[in-house]
């Protein structure tokens, strides 16, 4: 019997179909749009972030303080 190497290795059938799969799917335009939205999402909100609080919050929660 022949020693199990590498290079002389071959996966199950169902594996090789799944990771062809999964590659042509990582590589789709589909993937990349919908990952690429998620990437300017993120972007976006860590740029458009305001670095003080907004002033109508503070003022809302003031004149919700003055009522009582």
């Amino acid at each position: 019997m022949a020693k199990l190497t590498a290079a002389n290795h071959r996966p199950f059938r169902g594996q090789d179909r799944r990771k062809k799969a999964m590659v042509a799917f990582l590589k789709s335009d589909l993937f990349l749009r919908f990952f690429g939205g998620f990437v300017l999402g993120a972007v976006g909100m860590f740029a458009f972030q305001p670095s003080e609080p907004p002033a109508l919050v503070s003022s809302a929660m003031a004149a919700s303080d003055a009522t009582l």
